[in-house]
């Protein structure tokens, strides 16, 4: 009784793990190798190690109209990544998450995307280029 009590709980699950990895073999019955530490799973695909890597997790897209009628797209995803792709004057950025007081910031150090709640505002080079935007 106790060991079929004890292969309920522990036991099972282990011969579930064990059946799953008994399947990570080559075609000539040889193991596989586990990919290496450096790869990131939500990363990378098929990036050569020390690539810039290819973003994959999915991102919310925010589309903000601002004053002068000017548009731009922000695509930020979330953690691990903490990184937003800002599409703006026909240029793609990819701007890492920098500090901020309040709100949510990216910069790459010369342009800065600044958004809290449904506001934002773009800043290039120290120059306030897209002010009093609205998400869409």
């Amino acid at each position: 009784m106790r060991t079929i009590r004890l292969l309920g709980r522990v036991g099972l699950p282990a011969m579930v793990c064990a059946t799953l990895l008994a399947g990570c073999a080559d075609e000539d019955g040889s193991r596989v190798a586990a990919p290496p530490a450096t790869s990131t799973v939500a990363a990378v695909v098929g990036a050569p190690i020390g690539s810039t890597p290819q973003v994959t997790a999915t991102p919310v897209v925010v589309r903000y109209r601002c004053d002068a009628d000017k548009t731009f797209e922000a695509r930020v995803f979330p953690k691990p990544m903490e990184r937003a792709i800002v599409i703006v004057d026909g240029r793609t950025l990819d701007l890492p998450q920098v500090r901020s007081a309040s709100g949510i910031r990216y910069s790459d150090g010369v342009l800065v995307y600044h958004a809290k709640g449904d506001d934002a505002f773009i800043e290039d080079g120290g120059v306030m280029t897209y002010v009093n935007c609205h998400a869409q």
